[in-house]
C-alpha cells in the first residue's frame, strides 16, 4: 500500500485521499492512483471530501 502513496504538499486535510504519514521526509501524500497524471496542477481535479471523517467527528 505504501507504494500507492504519492508525496504532496496538499492543504485539504478533509480530502478523502488525504494521508498523513509518520515518516519526517513525507509528511503528507495523495493515496488517489491517478495523483501522479496531475502531480502539478494548481487545483486538484482529485479532491473529494471526506463526508466520513466529518460525520465521525461530529457524532463524538
Amino acid at each position: 500500500m505504501a507504494s500507492d502513496l504519492t508525496p504532496v504538499a496538499c492543504p485539504f486535510e478533509d480530502c478523502l485521499y488525504y494521508v498523513r504519514t509518520t515518516a519526517p521526509t513525507e509528511s503528507v501524500c495523495c493515496s488517489h492512483p491517478d495523483k501522479r497524471r496531475f502531480h502539478g496542477s494548481q487545483a486538484c481535479p482529485l479532491y473529494q471530501y471526506n463526508w466520513m471523517k466529518q460525520l465521525t467527528a461530529l457524532q463524538k
